[in-house]
């Protein structure tokens, strides 16, 4: 299963981050470990809501089938049935979204930050470049589950091929 948060616009971001920790210490406390995020997506406060609860139906025929929400307000967590990649996951909330058009809603892919940073670096150039202007720079998560911002992304050198 794949863990995802929906926030319901940018500032939301820095709560989801709080929230978070105080759910990492809990967990902690209680010797379960947490749960990675696999991203994150970022509301527009003029598109009407995702919220898990609201897009359920949407991504139930889809690979990230849901399986579980979880939410104060201004966040929610929800869990995919299965395991999921980043682009299929974009792919899903994409489609649930229902904005014709393009939406103005950005995905922050989340990495390990076990993630050797060249790799880090390449998966999230992959991302950005297959969905430009969608995709903003990661955020890292540490073994107890604690997010923070990666550091500075390097772009990846590609080797030039011979005509």
């Amino acid at each position: 299963m794949t863990r995802f948060a929906v926030v319901r616009d940018i500032d939301a971001l820095a709560d989801l981050i709080d929230g978070l920790d105080a759910w990492a210490a809990a967990h902690r406390a209680h010797g379960s470990p947490q749960a990675p995020l696999g991203g994150v997506w970022v509301e527009h406060p003029e598109e009407s809501a995702l919220s898990c609860r609201a897009s359920s139906r949407a991504l139930d025929n889809g690979p990230a089938r849901l399986r579980l929400q979880f939410g104060p307000g201004r966040w929610t967590i929800c869990v995919t049935e299965a395991a999921v990649t980043p682009a299929t996951l974009i792919g899903e909330l994409l489609a649930a979204s229902g904005v014709p058009g393009g939406t103005r809603a950005r995905f922050v892919p989340v990495f390990d930050a076990a993630v050797p940073p060249a790799t880090l670096a390449r998966e999230w150039q992959d991302l950005a470049t297959r969905w430009p202007g969608l995709v903003l720079p990661p955020l890292v998560s540490d073994a107890a589950g604690r997010l923070s911002v990666a550091s500075p992304l390097q772009p990846v050198m590609t080797r030039a091929t011979a005509n």
